[in-house]
């Protein structure tokens, strides 16, 4: 199970990449290096993404006791904001 949900997390944040790279941000970045360097940025900070929504959760949670629901509602919002935010800001600055 952990090697499956970790293939599928890494397919899916390679297919943000993509996606994003083409038709979100434009990027004009060429040549291996800076494409690597793009990627590299981009697989970390979704990985931070992931790590701000495990402690929002818990957060929510466990400690201000939200519904399970409302709780990823909430954390999902944040979420796509800060990824929007590390895209624009961080990786497909041109």
């Amino acid at each position: 199970m952990i090697i499956a949900n970790s293939f599928s997390w890494l397919l899916s944040v390679l297919f943000a990449y993509v996606t994003n790279r083409i038709f979100v941000f434009k990027s004009k970045a060429i040549g291996g290096k800076q494409i690597t360097f793009e990627l590299v940025k981009f697989v970390f900070y979704r990985g931070l993404s992931f790590v701000l929504d495990m402690l929002s959760m818990l957060l929510l949670i466990e400690i201000l006791h939200f519904h399970d629901f409302y709780a990823k509602l909430i954390t999902q919002v944040i979420i796509v904001v800060a990824n929007f935010l590390f895209s624009k800001w961080l990786i497909f600055k041109n």
